[in-house]
């Protein structure tokens, strides 16, 4: 059931961003055409925040991830939850990222405009909402419910059972994908767009759900990881959008007018350039 609601989410990603893609633009541009985002060049990689909230925040996450220990005692938790039987499985965290690295692909496959902006702006959710995770993993350091005397028996994780990282990056995706839905996507009729909204939420509250009825986690664990999820997916997507508008913008600006000069013995023609 799990593994289905994964498939449903990246399936729904790819439609998604698939259906904005192919979106007429509402007109001709007769402008002179600024540089494709397609033709990257190398700042792409570190400008408009990507090397704070894409790179900086990946290697704080492992710097925590591999150095900082959780308290001996939970904060703001009873120190008695956990004793509960280990599940035979769970689903691994990597199978809900390629969820995200479906949607990021089919936003490269499509033509929208705004493309690369939200390629960055959907890395820029992942990996901050990853450092946001282990951050209040690590500072709370709540037991897991199938958390035994071993913190590392079974699947591990030990003492970082709030909030969900599942959850949280299962939210991230669908809330980056329904956003897309609302903004960028006016065919389909209300009925597309609520479908879609239902089945990305819905595959995302399916892994949420797996977490806790496999024990490894709290419900206010996965319910506070879909906040934070939703909350940062929200904000990088605003973002990404003052980007492409701004940049849009520019693109619009720039003209090229050619103007007969006329006078009584000469003929000519005035050129001005805009940018």
């Amino acid at each position: 059931m799990v593994r289905g609601a994964v498939a449903l989410l990246a399936v729904c990603s790819v439609a998604v961003a698939s259906h904005a893609a192919a979106q007429p633009t509402g007109g001709f541009d007769l402008s002179p055409p600024a540089r494709p985002r397609s033709s990257l060049v190398p700042s792409y990689l570190w400008d408009d925040g990507a090397l704070v909230f894409v790179w900086g925040a990946l290697a704080a996450r492992e710097g925590i991830d591999r150095w900082v220990s959780p308290p001996d005692s939970p904060v703001g938790f009873s120190s008695e939850e956990g004793g509960r039987q280990a599940a035979a499985w769970e689903l691994p965290g990597y199978v809900v990222t390629a969820s995200g690295g479906v949607l990021g692909a089919a936003m490269l496959l499509g033509r929208a405009p705004a493309r690369w902006d939200h390629l960055k702006g959907l890395a820029q959710t992942l990996s901050t909402g990853a450092l946001l995770t282990i951050s209040l993993k690590v500072a709370f350091g709540r037991r897991r419910p199938d958390q035994g005397p071993d913190p590392d028996a079974g699947f591990g994780g030990g003492s970082r059972s709030f909030p969900s990282g599942h959850a949280t990056q299962a939210f991230e995706i669908a809330t980056y994908a329904a956003l897309l839905v609302r903004q960028q996507v006016a065919g389909g009729g209300a009925a597309w767009r609520w479908s879609a909204y239902a089945g990305l939420y819905g595959a995302a509250a399916l892994v949420a759900a797996e977490r806790v009825v496999h024990d490894r986690h709290h419900v206010t664990d996965v319910l506070a990881g879909a906040a934070l999820g939703t909350a940062t997916a929200a904000v990088f997507f605003v973002a990404a959008e003052r980007r492409a508008t701004r940049r849009a913008a520019r693109r619009a600006a720039r003209s090229f007018l050619l103007t007969p000069a006329l006078g009584q013995r000469e003929l000519g023609l005035q050129a001005q350039w805009r940018y």
